[in-house]
């Protein structure tokens, strides 16, 4: 099991809601501890050798050599190096089988959170691979489906060609892997020209007033010349992920070029017609009442729409053939053969499940032709249309409480969002003032309004930021985030700015008391030793001569008797007791934190003299420390002070000062000790 001192970092509780895995590795003992995994549930909460922990996933979870070759670039060595180095987040995507067998995509996140630890978590990309699912469902002909994740340049393939095509390879540099692909697959007289093309910042600047952004070329599979066409857009709301689908259109351009080739050698024009023409001719009863109709012309699109070979029509019944299902189109062929009416009809047909537009005419008595345009696609991309927006709407309605028009010449602003829970929302203004004086926004946000209209007013596309209002006006203010989007009108060219505003106020909250969370030691309240050091380090880097800094570290003694006597509950109420004496003593603007263990540190400046600053402090200190016990348990400590008014990296402020304290411990305890460096004379 994990022995707890052997862990800094503490893992915040939201991320060990929303990680499907949870880890911490150490670099120092190549040990990793597992907080959470749905995988391996079996290996939660223990602490186990690094390599041995891949292994095991390898071994039980990984199915193809692509994702070994994914967990072979999170190695312990790959792990140190990050540290080393000081390396940020860093994220790869990986496919792997579940506990019931079936293989889904993690998004595997390393970050360095101290400098020993690196914390690895991994989520669960189902929503991705349903997207992914959509496109090939539409469309199962395609080479590959890939992300691409605009922020890093990098990209992951969720469906790829399992013959002979090419891909990039996965996790890779988007610019790196896409340059390469191309020079070793696409034809040499295209290959620059579709790099240029496919560079990330050009697919960004047509995707910003385009939905899609197609490109075509010729690439060598086999040993043959294949016609490709890329196709680029958004996979999120927020702009965030690219997707990229390849398919092969070789077919589709050799069978058009074929049907040109044909149609320019065809004798008849209306054989040749790009939509399907037929005449029907009406056959009447002896009460000359139409009962029927029979096909005398079919050209070759009328053959391609009904599924027969050109010519098989003539002589067919229409009733067996076109419509199949009695209803008014018939009652408009007789009249058009009657009376020479035309008609325009659209239906849709169940024998062909096919939506159809109609035109009838009369070529001549008794005779009624039929010029049909397939509208299948048409009515899909409609309906898709139809329900991409109502997916809109929804999406809107979830995640955005405002959507609103902004016109800056005028200072309208329209609200599009229907049941909003923003009330309040000012229809006129133009400027901060205008706001200030409706009660809208208080003058401390000034800076947070010109951070947002800034770069709009500057010409530039968007911007996006969070900021405090009062909605409705002289109600309690609220943490918001808005973002704008600038676009011209293409009828006028005036400007207008689109925007959304989402009430963030539950979310800003929760991440204050999270940040505070992580900065505090959470046994005496005091900064944790993260937290104080960062802080301690960036003032002793500012120090210029003016003030002098003064680095206290205190150790308590006898303390672990204290812990072997009495138990741990008496002990960590003493170390709470002794972290309220330093709080009492010290000023607020010192930064007073935990280092661990029975050991804490203060770090303060000051302009007089650091010898009479000391023993006045330490006199006020030992004073204090003498007034708090527990449990009768008096409380001792021994403290090493280091002061310099030159500014020093923090490592040497700490080893002076601790040097002091190892001298003070070592001459009876209880006691502190003062290193003092001077002043360098002009």
């Amino acid at each position: 099991m994990l022995d707890k001192k052997a862990v800094s970092y503490h893992i915040p509780a939201a991320l060990m809601q929303m990680a499907d895995s949870v880890g911490l590795y150490q670099a120092d003992a190549d040990m990793f501890f597992l907080a959470k995994d749905e995988l391996a549930p079996e290996l939660v909460g223990s602490r186990l050798p690094y390599e041995e922990v891949r292994g095991y996933y390898e071994q039980m979870f990984v199915f193809d050599s692509e994702a070994s070759r994914v967990l072979a670039s999170l190695c312990s060595e790959n792990l140190r190096r990050m540290l080393e180095e000081r390396a940020g987040t860093r994220t790869v995507s990986i496919r792997v089988l579940d506990q019931g067998g079936h293989p889904h995509w993690l998004e595997i996140v390393t970050e360095p959170v101290s400098s020993n630890e690196v914390l690895i978590t991994a989520k669960s990309l189902r929503r991705v691979e349903r997207d992914a699912a959509v496109v090939v469902a539409v469309n199962p002909q395609y080479d590959y489906v890939a992300k691409v994740d605009v922020a890093t340049s990098t990209y992951a393939i969720f469906v790829r060609d399992e013959g002979d095509g090419l891909i990039p390879e996965i996790n890779g540099d988007y610019e790196t892997s896409i340059r390469d692909f191309n020079a070793a697959s696409v034809v040499p007289e295209e290959s620059e020209r579709l790099t240029r093309a496919m560079h990330l910042e050009r697919v960004l600047s047509v995707l910003e007033h385009e939905d899609d952004y197609c490109l075509y070329c010729t690439m060598i599979e086999g040993g043959e010349r294949r016609r490709k066409r890329i196709r680029y857009c958004w996979l999120d709301a927020m702009h965030e992920k690219l997707l990229i689908s390849r398919v092969d259109i070789t077919d589709i351009v050799n069978a058009q070029r074929l049907r040109a080739e044909e149609e320019s050698l065809g004798a008849a024009y209306l054989d040749n017609l790009p939509i399907a023409c037929c005449v029907l001719r009406v056959a009447y009863d002896e009460a000359e009442r139409p009962v029927d109709a029979f096909y005398v012309y079919s050209n070759r699109e009328h053959a391609h729409l009904n599924v027969v070979e050109h010519g098989a029509m003539v002589g067919k019944r229409q009733r067996d053939h076109f419509m199949g299902e009695e209803d008014t189109f018939f009652t408009a062929v007789f009249d058009t053969a009657a009376t020479g009416r035309g008609h325009l009809i659209e239906r849709f047909s169940p024998s062909l499940q096919k939506h159809l537009l109609v035109s009838t005419f009369q070529p001549e008595p008794g005779c009624c032709g039929c010029a049909i345009i397939d509208m299948t696609e048409q009515r899909r991309l409609e309906r898709d249309l139809a329900r991409s927006r109502q997916k809109l709407d929804f999406i809107l309605s979830q995640t955005m409480d405002v959507v609103f028009q902004y016109d800056p010449a005028s200072g309208r602003l329209d609200l599009f969002s229907e049941g909003s829970h923003i009330e309040g929302v000012p229809q006129f203004f133009k400027s901060f003032q205008d706001l200030m004086q409706l009660g809208v926004v208080l003058p401390d946000q000034h800076g947070a309004y010109e951070s947002l209209v800034g770069p709009i007013r500057s010409e530039a596309l968007k911007s996006s930021g969070e900021i405090q209002l009062s909605l409705p006006a002289g109600s309690s203010s609220r943490w918001y985030r808005v973002a704008l989007y600038a676009h011209s009108d293409d009828v006028d060219g005036h400007r207008y700015i689109l925007g959304y505003l989402t009430d963030i106020e539950d979310f800003v909250r929760r991440r204050m008391v999270l940040e505070r969370e992580a900065r505090l030691d959470p046994l005496t309240g005091v900064l944790n030793a993260r937290a104080g050091r960062e802080t301690a380090s960036r003032r002793v880097e500012r120090l210029d001569g003016t003030y002098t800094g003064l680095l206290a570290i205190f150790d308590l003694d006898e303390f672990k008797s204290v812990n072997d006597v009495y138990g741990h509950q008496v002990g960590d109420r003493v170390l709470q007791e002794f972290s309220k004496v330093l709080v009492t003593v010290f000023r607020s603007e010192d930064t007073v934190y935990r280092l661990g263990g029975d050991e804490f540190a203060v770090y303060m400046e000051s302009c007089r003299d650091p010898r009479r600053v000391a023993e006045s402090v330490m006199a006020r200190f030992y004073c204090v420390l003498g007034e708090h016990e527990v449990d009768g348990i008096s409380i001792k400590a021994s403290v090493g002070i280091f002061a310099s008014p030159r500014p020093h990296d923090f490592g040497e402020f700490y080893s002076r000062s601790d040097a002091c304290l190892y001298k003070s411990k070592s001459s009876g305890r209880g006691r502190w000790i003062l290193d003092v460096e001077e002043r360098e004379q002009p």
